[in-house]
């Protein structure tokens, strides 16, 4: 028996070899517009025929759209939503979202509706028409409600309007609030409501961390993964400084902290199953916090696993977003500095054990860039007490 299905998947692949085709999709279209919306229609694969990839990637076309163009996608992004091709729609939304900075609200209204306000990220920096009508959703709302796409939608908004009434819901909690503070909510859009107004949780400023290539050259700025000379009181594992950040350069300046050095220090086999807290001291040098509190379980194996896969790469960094790479599983490589973070399960911004205030997010690196890997690893600051912590999440 094995011989004859090892026979019929010899002829199997033959007939596949003997018989496939290729497509190009993209061959003759010259609008960006038509080339997005073929980039975001999911061809259903066929071992007979093979597709030509783009001649650039969607985050490349999206960026290149100018005023007119961007009109015309968000155009057919409503016509898409309408005649329900959903998953397109989405699509074309979140790209225009993420990838370039044109007002989205004249899409937004048909989002509004339909009752569709996912993804949530489309509703960045939406104007107070569109504020409006969600804030009014909450005052509609009763017991039944399921407003968690209407919170993480205004958490998007991110206005004056929109963090006093968050305050307000934390205030006075509604029935229809079920167990989650709007302050949570917050974090989804990289922010928190404070009685001073919105205090951010990230940096405006971002820069894609990109591996090295031959004739490339390395930055200075920053270093990753460099061993601390001292070892983790819980898996005996050498700690690592996942980043070193060379604060006297320009790139990185912007992070908030004084001093030479900003090290982020971490083990990085138990920081997979919780924070890892660091203090910074005055002449840049890192160190272990007191504050550390040990995992409720660790792998008995854990001393034994492989660095990750970053380990010795020299990187360069290119401007970009800070919303860019914020949806974790889209086209966009997902490793940087500063900007907002790309969270692959909730928003998780730690509190910082010295002053109990939330965490500044810095940076992030994600396994998944190298084949047969995967999950990010996050950085934060708090600048004022100097310290610094690592948390990682998988799918």
């Amino acid at each position: 028996m094995p011989c004859v299905q090892k026979r019929k998947a010899a002829e199997y692949e033959k007939f596949i070899h003997q018989n496939r085709r290729t497509l190009d999709l993209y061959k003759g279209v010259t609008d960006p517009v038509e080339t997005i919306h073929i980039l975001l229609t999911s061809q259903r694969p066929d071992p007979l025929v093979q597709f030509v990839p783009p001649p650039k990637s969607l985050e490349e076309f999206c960026g290149a759209l100018n005023s007119s163009e961007a009109d015309q996608l968000m155009l057919r992004a409503e016509q898409e939503f309408k005649s329900g091709n959903i998953e397109v729609a989405e699509g074309m939304a979140q790209s225009l979202a993420t990838f370039t900075d044109f007002a989205l609200d004249p899409l937004l209204e048909s989002w509004i509706e339909g009752d569709h306000l996912w993804p949530s990220v489309i509703f960045r920096n939406a104007g107070s028409a569109v504020r409006d009508r969600l804030l009014a959703k909450l005052s509609r709302a009763s017991a039944a409600s399921n407003l968690n796409h209407t919170l993480r939608a205004l958490a998007w908004i991110g206005d004056h309007r929109v963090c006093d009434a968050f305050l307000g819901l934390e205030k006075s909690p509604p029935a229809w609030l079920r167990h989650v503070d709007p302050s949570r909510y917050a974090h989804v859009a990289g922010w928190e409501p404070t009685q001073d107004g919105r205090r951010d949780l990230y940096h405006k400023k971002c820069l894609a961390i990109h591996p090295v290539a031959a004739g490339e050259t390395a930055c200075q700025s920053v270093s990753l993964l460099k061993e601390a000379h001292e070892t983790c009181p819980w898996c005996r594992s050498p700690l690592v400084n996942f980043f070193e950040f060379k604060l006297s350069t320009p790139e990185v300046s912007f992070l908030g902290l004084s001093g030479p050095n900003l090290p982020v220090l971490t083990c990085e086999a138990c920081s997979c199953f919780g924070p890892v807290f660091g203090n910074i001291d005055r002449i840049g040098v890192a160190h272990w916090s007191s504050m550390n509190r040990r995992p409720d379980w660790l792998p008995n194996d854990i001393a034994l696993w492989d660095r990750g896969p970053w380990s010795g790469k020299a990187v360069r960094l290119t401007p970009r977003r800070a919303v860019h790479a914020v949806e974790w599983c889209s086209t966009a490589t997902t490793s940087q500095v500063g900007g907002l973070p790309s969270w692959v399960q909730n928003a998780e911004y730690p509190g910082c054990p010295d002053c109990q205030k939330t965490m500044t997010f810095i940076a992030q690196l994600d396994n998944g860039h190298f084949p047969g890997n995967e999950g990010i690893y996050y950085a934060f600051l708090c600048g004022a007490c100097r310290v610094t912590a690592t948390t990682y999440q998988q799918s």
